[in-house]
């Protein structure tokens, strides 16, 4: 299966970005909303929160990466909501 490209004006051709993958769209809501209690948990606590929300598994790494946004804290091993 060939690649979709696209046509620059300079005639060259330029391949196309793929989608952004589903998780990592909403996963910031996601785990804020989690969070939005204000209570403080563990980083595996939060991950297993994400997916008990969403109903199917999700990857640990998408849940970790979201965490280090400067929307979250961490003190202490404990993940909370910043206010």
């Amino acid at each position: 299966m060939a690649s979709k490209q696209k046509v620059q004006p300079n005639g060259e051709l330029k391949a196309a970005k793929p989608p952004l993958h589903p998780e990592m769209i909403d996963m910031k809501a996601v785990v804020r909303e989690v969070l939005s209690d204000g209570k403080s948990r563990t980083k595996e606590e939060v991950y297993k929160d994400v997916e008990t929300h969403l109903g199917r598994p999700v990857a640990k790494i998408a849940v970790y990466g979201t965490l280090r946004a400067k929307e979250f804290s961490q003190t202490d091993g404990q993940v909370s909501l910043v206010q």
